[in-house]
């Protein structure tokens, strides 16, 4: 989503170079046809004044909402990261205690295996010891 955002962006620039440009040799070629125009110079330097206020206020208009779109991108890729953050930290808690959990229950289950093993011996030591008693027959 991020990487939309980025690409929009980098439209939106590529679209406001081509504005500018276009702005720019629009003004030269209307200041170049006031020059050759059949007006006084009076008139042409005040259409040339005018074009170039004109141009000056779009361009500012241009700029302003460019700095707008980069500090609500940069508040949106800030939020993003902070929002990652959190997932991850999330994520690594849900880890830590499913490893917990895990390491418990093998505790528990080694525990039991060795408690079971033990009963074993403990029947195997008995039933030979019942087998020695019965091959020497002794009374103890």
């Amino acid at each position: 989503m991020l990487i939309k955002k980025l690409l929009k962006q980098k439209k939106r620039n590529e679209r406001l170079k081509v504005l500018i440009a276009s702005t720019l040799a629009m003004g030269v070629g209307i200041s170049v046809g006031f020059l050759i125009a059949p007006k006084s110079g009076k008139e042409t330097r005040e259409d040339i004044s005018n074009k170039l206020e004109k141009t000056a206020n779009t361009l500012k208009i241009t700029v302003t909402e460019v700095k707008e779109s980069i500090t609500n991108l940069k508040e949106q890729m800030g939020k993003n990261i902070k929002d990652t953050a959190e997932d991850v930290k999330d994520n690594l808690s849900e880890t830590v205690v499913d490893v917990v959990t895990y390491a418990e229950e093998s505790k528990n289950k080694l525990k039991s295996k060795i408690a079971n093993a033990a009963e074993n011996v403990e029947d195997k030591a008995e039933q030979k010891t019942d087998q020695l008693n019965k091959v020497f027959k002794t009374d103890y």
